[in-house]
């Protein structure tokens, strides 16, 4: 499917979400759909709050600059090809003048986070991002 038919989706989810709740909405994905979450953010998406996941630089990185939401991006050290995308993100991302916080976690690789696979996931680490992904929620979605 296309980045433009996978947003009408998004996007649709978005508008029924906003319709049955107060309407401060926030996304987490993880890999894959931590790419869903930056192709999100960079549509303008109405979000208040967004945490990509190791989520892989979209080819038009560069519209993030004008996004309007509050940003905590999750890396993993050792997932070098992901990771060192990192501080062209973080740039856009000031650039916007949008709250960005970006961490990477060390000693861990992609994935980190996923417990369904013992060659990847690490509790400590995941349990940390966990909570810094709660915390900005709170902050951004109050």
């Amino acid at each position: 499917r296309s980045t433009a038919d996978k947003l009408s989706d998004h996007n649709a989810t978005l508008a029924f979400l906003k319709s049955q709740s107060t309407g401060a909405i926030g996304v987490v994905g993880f890999c894959f759909g931590g790419g869903e979450v930056w192709n999100l953010v960079i549509s303008g998406a109405d979000l208040k709050a967004a945490v990509p996941f190791y989520g892989p630089q979209p080819s038009n990185f560069a519209d993030l600059s004008k996004t309007k939401t509050a940003v905590s991006a999750v890396y993993a050290e050792q997932d070098t090809r992901i990771t060192g995308t990192a501080p062209d993100m973080e740039a856009q991302l000031k650039k916007a003048g949008v709250p960005v916080q970006i961490t990477v976690y060390p000693g861990v690789n992609h994935a980190f986070h996923n417990d369904t696979n013992a060659d990847r996931y690490n509790a400590a680490q995941a349990q940390k991002a966990w909570v810094a992904t709660i915390e900005w929620f709170k902050k951004y979605l109050a």
